[in-house]
């Protein structure tokens, strides 16, 4: 599956994939976390994506930290939705991003 980056607007990437637009809904740091985020989005019926980052400069390595991150993407249309479930579990004020 290939995605296509089409513009980067204040921090939110938008990706077309078969007509929809994919906006980033988190960045975690944490499989756990991710993972809790994933089984709410499944359990709600909210498409979701996930790209990874992973950071590999020399000071994290000889440092060994693992600077790995994996964004959640979910389409447009389901974003508030999807906010609104975060936010009752995590408590995560996506207010404060806009």
């Amino acid at each position: 599956m290939t995605f296509l980056l089409i513009k980067i607007k204040i921090g939110v990437f938008v990706l077309t994939n078969n007509q929809e637009n994919y906006v980033k809904l988190i960045t975690s740091f944490d499989e756990f976390n991710l993972n809790s985020i994933i089984d709410l989005l499944k359990d709600s019926d909210i498409p979701y994506k996930l790209t990874k980052d992973n950071s590999e400069a020399n000071l994290e390595v000889i440092n060994e930290i693992n600077l790995s991150s994996t964004t959640i993407l979910v389409p447009q249309d389901f974003l508030l939705k999807a906010q609104e479930i975060i936010n009752l579990i995590f408590k995560i004020d996506f207010n404060s991003n806009i």
